[in-house]
């Protein structure tokens, strides 16, 4: 079972006895401050959504198209369709 935060991010997985499997928090931005897993898991931040972390690049996470660094708190490509939805721009 998923227990989820307000923002749709993995906060706890439980086995069906109730026990805590794994355990996260994020920051705003959505990098990991803390992580206990006993079971391996690529959603995390956001993961209801399909969003992915890349285990390789540790503040890393994979949002369908593209990498969102966590760690900046931001794209690191612009969005494959052109559109721009937000206030930066990439170079």
């Amino acid at each position: 079972m998923l227990i989820l935060s307000l923002c749709s991010s993995v906060e706890k997985i439980m086995d069906g006895d109730g026990q805590v499997l794994n355990s996260y928090k994020y920051d705003v931005f959505g990098k990991m401050t803390y992580r206990s897993e006993r079971i391996r898991n690529i959603f995390k931040y956001v993961g209801i959504l399909g969003v992915m972390h890349d285990e390789e690049l540790m503040d890393m996470y994979m949002m369908r198209a593209r990498h969102y660094d966590a760690k900046h708190g931001r794209f690191i490509s612009m969005d494959p369709t052109g559109e721009n939805f937000n206030c930066f721009f990439f170079y």
